[in-house]
């Protein structure tokens, strides 16, 4: 019996355009518990709601930086 199971992340971060909660947090280099309270006082930008999801755009987030 095989079991088959696909990858949330295929794509290496470096080339994905769109990050979680915990990667947009690494990318702009805090923890995921300050972004929290970035985001709810309005430094971080909101998350895009995709299929039940919060994902951060790279290039919004590149833009802070």
């Amino acid at each position: 019996m095989t079991i088959t199971v696909g990858l949330i992340h295929p794509l290496s971060p470096d080339v994905r355009r769109g990050y979680d909660r915990k990667e947009a947090a690494s990318y702009v280099g805090v923890s995921p518990t300050h972004f929290d309270k970035l985001a709810r006082i309005g430094k971080m930008p909101k998350p895009v709601q995709l299929l039940g999801r919060k994902i951060w755009d790279r290039r919004v987030l590149e833009n802070l930086l």
